[in-house]
């Protein structure tokens, strides 16, 4: 890879625990002559503690100079309370701060288990790289026709093969920043609150984008990244998690992404495989460290949920007041 990247990881409350873990995997797997810069987009409600900021920082290591801690309201208006939408809102507003000429959008879920290499996220010819798949029966399918619709681009045609919507992904800048100011004069109005409005999805907004610009995507990207393993919370199982292990054991996949409801569901079998696998790589100093990280985020996690419900439960009962009134 030619030119550095900047890393883009999003994250919220529920999600901070994951990001210094994260942090302290590109502290280990990923080499400085491959980053420009990481900025951290923090969608959280009243900011990162000063506390964990540091604690983030500092598991950056090597790369810590190089690393920003940014304000979600700074880089775009929030134009709605829902997490996963603000959080994709976010992947793209970012590119106004971005100097270099692509980014790669990271969820806390990424977790690095071996060296990045540039051949990863970039292929021969110099064209990015990202997974692809056909979304003719997919749950997205929807979201997806949602977004040609609207460039006026075939449906039939473009959903047989479509670029895949997980992380790490890589964002040209620039056509980021061109994506953002058409829908905003398209819709005269701030590109966060018209992404809300329109029910877009980020990463195929912008797919669909390439297409508009360049007629056709493979002047853009090499469609055949293989994505990474992921244990995902309808798939919480041994089975699975052994599944994904075996695949990160391969060393074929860089990353290994956990997400934070499957890691509340895991059951002990599963905690414990996992948390082998990163004491193996170096994550941690032995797997019982791995574990107690586990038993620490769980009650991280369901502190912080009981919290959201105690604070959102007067909203609730006005809303069912309202409906009994109205009835």
């Amino acid at each position: 890879m030619t030119v550095p990247l900047t890393f883009v990881p999003v994250v919220f409350e529920l999600e901070l625990p994951f990001l210094e873990l994260q942090a302290r995997s590109f502290a280990r797997f990923v080499a400085p002559e491959l980053v420009g810069e990481v900025i951290v987009v923090d969608n959280s409600r009243h900011g990162i503690p000063a506390r964990r900021a540091r604690a983030i920082m500092s598991a950056y290591g090597r790369h810590a100079e190089r690393v920003r801690i940014v304000p979600g309201r700074q880089i775009a208006d929030p134009a709605t309370s829902l997490g996963w939408t603000s959080q994709q809102v976010l992947k793209l507003a970012v590119a106004k701060l971005v100097t270099t000429p692509r980014y790669v959008a990271l969820d806390a879920k990424n977790i690095f288990v071996a060296p990045l290499a540039p051949a990863y996220l970039e292929s021969a010819d110099g064209r990015a790289r990202v997974g692809a798949h056909p979304y003719t029966s997919h749950p997205l399918r929807e979201s997806l026709v949602r977004v040609l619709d609207y460039f006026d681009l075939p449906t039939e045609e473009t959903i047989q093969q479509f670029p895949a919507t997980v992380t790490p992904y890589v964002l040209y800048t620039e056509d980021v920043v061109t994506l953002m100011a058409e829908v905003e004069r398209r819709e005269q109005a701030t590109f966060s609150r018209a992404f809300v409005q329109r029910g877009f999805t980020e990463f195929f907004l912008y797919a669909a984008w390439i297409m508009v610009v360049y007629r056709d995507r493979s002047v853009r990207y090499a469609e055949d990244q293989p994505g990474c393993p992921t244990v995902w919370p309808s798939r919480a199982t041994l089975p699975h998690v052994e599944e994904a292990v075996d695949g990160a054991a391969s060393g074929d996949f860089p990353v290994l992404s956990v997400h934070r409801t499957a890691l509340m569901r895991l059951d002990e079998p599963s905690v414990r495989l996992l948390c082998e696998f990163w004491a193996r790589v170096g994550l941690f100093d032995t797997s019982d460290a791995a574990v107690a990280f586990v038993a620490e985020y769980r009650k991280y996690f369901s502190r912080r949920v009981w919290v959201k419900r105690v604070r959102e439960a007067p909203a609730r009962v006005a809303r069912g007041v309202h409906r009994k009134v109205r009835s």
